[in-house]
């Protein structure tokens, strides 16, 4: 499977659901033997080649509110595709450390 990223240059999570949703719809009804869904919504993503990433993957988790049942919250979780430092034979120093400067990559913030 390929993928396609989208940078909607926009942090309005409810814009970023629009366009993916827009995008998915076009390329659906334009082309008969392709289909894509859209997988996921990523706050920030370093990119690095094929199949090689890390990046912020945001999640919805509904709440438990009686009486208002669309209430979600918002998190991030850090996901890791074909980087050397999720390898199992890495010292683990070597893993933590790496992991570390990915958090502050995917932060945005300039320390």
């Amino acid at each position: 499977t390929d993928s396609i990223m989208i940078n909607t240059n926009t942090t309005d999570l409810q814009e970023v659901k629009e366009v993916g949703k827009m995008v998915k719809s076009e390329i659906n009804k334009l082309y008969k033997y392709l289909f894509i869904e859209q997988d996921g919504v990523y706050k920030s993503m370093l990119l690095l080649k094929k199949k090689k990433y890390a990046a912020l993957s945001i999640k919805e988790t509904p709440l438990n509110i009686p009486g208002n049942e669309k209430k979600v919250a918002i998190t991030t979780e850090k996901e890791v595709k074909g980087l050397d430092l999720v390898r199992r034979d890495w010292a683990p120093l070597s893993t933590m450390l790496g992991h570390k400067i990915l958090d502050l990559i995917l932060s945005g913030k300039r320390s």
